[in-house]
């Protein structure tokens, strides 16, 4: 079985020369392989991707992320906290393959472990030839 690097997938940003009071933003885009776990899609925000918190220097911290499906969404999970905008395809009445899930000025001592998003599809058990 192979072992997966998990450091090639690490980015090491270094901000510094902030006087107290100011603010930086760090906007970063991921596009990622969705893995299968437990029966269902996993996408899994490691908390090494949120900078170390100090106690006196507090920061906050938000995150957007978008699930776009080929089918429609039968089932989501994520963190409590997390606000869930639900859209529908472009036809009426038809079934929600597009979720956006925020997280909005969340104070950095809030960030315990890893964010992790579930979710299933109708048909995700049947093979599909994507080109």
């Amino acid at each position: 079985m192979a072992k997966e690097d998990k450091k090639a997938d690490l980015i090491k940003v270094m901000i510094g020369n902030l006087l107290v009071g100011q603010e930086a933003v760090v906007e970063i885009e991921m596009i990622s392989m969705v893995k299968m776990d437990v029966g269902a899609y996993c996408v899994k925000i490691p908390i090494q991707f949120f900078p170390p918190t100090h106690a006196e220097f507090p920061y906050k911290y938000s995150l957007l992320m978008d699930v776009r499906t080929t089918h429609a969404l039968q089932y989501l999970s994520c963190p409590k906290h997390s606000n869930i905008k639900k859209y529908m395809s472009d036809e009426i009445q038809a079934p929600q393959n597009f979720v956006q899930i925020e997280l909005t000025d969340m104070p950095s001592n809030d960030i315990k472990k890893d964010f992790i998003i579930y979710f299933k599809t109708a048909n995700m058990e049947e093979p599909s030839l994507v080109y």
